[in-house]
């Protein structure tokens, strides 16, 4: 899931998104790739997103991870939530 769609998905979950939040949970993509899932993805982000911008934030890390751990079905996600998905 892009980041346009994590925020849709933010936008319609929670009400709010916070393009921040997801850039810095991501920044290792652009040198891992698909393993960037390994960095960045875990509760140790949220508690620091959570004491660096608030609860609000760490919701959005905590969504954020979900779905690219494969805990949220994405499919469901894409076809229910992210706009412009059939």
């Amino acid at each position: 899931m892009n980041r346009d769609e994590h925020m849709a998905v933010d936008e319609h979950l929670l009400g709010y998104t916070d393009e921040g939040v997801h850039a810095f949970i991501d920044q290792s993509a652009a040198w891992l790739g698909f393993g960037h899932r390994s960095v960045r993805h875990t509760t140790e982000t949220i508690e620091y997103i959570e004491s660096m911008k608030g609860e609000e934030a760490a919701r959005i890390a905590v969504l954020h991870i979900l779905i690219d751990n494969q805990v949220l079905d994405r499919e469901w996600l894409e076809s229910e939530v992210v706009p412009g998905r059939d």
